[in-house]
Formats: C-alpha cells, structure tokens, sequence
C-alpha cells in the first residue's frame, strides 16, 4: 500500500503544469516530523496556481530543513521545468 501511494505522490508531484495561472501564492509553514528518531521542525514550501476564473490548484508542495532564499528558488525552479510560466 505505501508503495502504491509513493508512487501516486510522485506523480502527482512531477505532473506537467499547462494551465495558465495569473496568480501564484507561495508559502511556507513550519511542520513538527519524525526523523531520525526524533521530532524535528521542518519547513514545508507550497505553491497554489489561481486561474481566471479563481480556481484555487496546489501546484507543488517541498519539504526542507529550513527556508530559505535557494530553497525557493531551487522549488520556483522546479515548477518552472513542469511548465510553470
């Protein structure tokens, strides 16, 4: 089953972006996770397209240690070579 669901994520999460959005938010939320045997905080990046007619689509999520500036460009990057523009 967790294969079947990484495999969905990962597709879900590489998915050509071919709709036009005049609109983009980006943020960030700081997440407690387990890793490495231990609760650690960690930074989730999230992009949300809005179309013209005010549709509302997460067009990526990243998960990093921490925000920062090459963090996004490294995600704005990357939604940019799915087709972003």
């Amino acid at each position: 089953m967790s294969k079947d669901l990484e495999e969905q994520v990962q597709a879900w999460a590489s998915r050509p972006l071919n709709q036009e959005y005049p609109f983009l938010m980006l943020d960030a939320m700081q997440l407690k996770v387990r890793r490495q045997k231990a609760v650690r905080s960690t930074t989730a990046m999230l992009a949300v397209g809005i179309s013209e007619d005010g549709q509302r689509e997460i067009l990526g999520i990243e998960m990093a240690l921490s925000e920062t500036e090459e963090g996004w460009r490294r995600f704005i990057r990357g939604l940019k070579e799915r087709g972003l523009s």
